[in-house]
């Protein structure tokens, strides 16, 4: 069974959100890092981007946990 680590209330919003009408695709990737997780994705995205939220709905970890950052719909 797979770990899933729901982070949702402690990562920032300062984007807003846009309807599930407006999502025509969903990519996967992975970073190829020793540690990172969202927090360590987060002083890259907004630390140095200046991006408001990053695009990830969920961090697969290296043990194979789950970070779940935002809302899920699950069909």
């Amino acid at each position: 069974m797979v770990k899933l680590i729901d982070i949702r209330s402690k990562t920032q919003r300062t984007n807003g959100t846009r309807p599930l009408s407006q999502i025509t695709h969903i990519a996967r990737h992975h970073s190829a890092t020793k540690d990172g997780d969202f927090f360590t994705f987060w002083r890259t995205w907004n630390g140095q981007k200046k991006w408001g939220t990053g695009g990830y709905h969920e961090i697969i970890m290296r043990d194979g946990s789950i970070q779940l950052d935002k809302v899920h719909i699950i069909v």
